[in-house]
């Protein structure tokens, strides 16, 4: 078997999660299977988007598991970014939406890469810094569980905030 360096595994990760992305963005709505709700967005609402980041990230860092000898620091890695990506997707949404009250398709897309990117080159620094990330197992593992959870329970049982308001069928969770 061939070998790969981190960077890349993490290239070929960030191409993986755009392209997983963008069908997974489609999943549930051309099936209505119920579970794949779970990993695939059920509506038109911010929430529910980052699935499309959050779940291929998670399949490839289990891919990567094969590749990647320093466990804990691969957690670690996936952990922040997911919190990286999650939140520049989350703040550039409401930032050219709300405050620039812009809304455009290839925007959307557009900053769904600039997040694969960002998370994959915070994993990558993460996964080639020259500290070794000993200890806090539980608490990589914690983030990235809490993460599964919380897209897991919202998917049934969405608060009625904007970030989980699907402005196309004016509904929360399943529609």
């Amino acid at each position: 078997m061939k070998k790969y360096s981190i960077k890349q595994i993490e290239i070929i990760g960030g191409f993986f999660i755009f392209f997983m992305g963008a069908l997974d963005h489609f999943l549930y709505d051309w099936t209505r299977f119920l579970p794949l709700g779970l990993i695939s967005p059920v509506n038109e609402s911010p929430w529910e988007h980052l699935k499309i980041f959050f779940f291929p990230m998670l399949l490839f860092m289990i891919l990567e598991w094969i590749f990647i000898k320093d466990k804990k620091t691969l957690l670690l890695a996936k952990a922040m970014e997911s919190i990286v990506a999650i939140i520049f997707i989350i703040t550039f949404f409401y930032t050219y939406t709300g405050a620039l009250g812009i809304e455009n398709v290839w925007i959307d897309i557009a900053s769904f890469g600039v997040a694969v990117v960002l998370g994959q080159w915070v994993s990558y620094k993460i996964l080639t810094a020259k500290i070794k990330w000993r200890g806090y197992l539980w608490l990589h593992v914690t983030v990235i569980v809490l993460i599964v959870i919380m897209f897991w329970v919202t998917t049934f049982i969405p608060p009625h905030i904007p970030l989980f308001y699907d402005n196309v069928t004016n509904s929360y969770g399943l529609n």
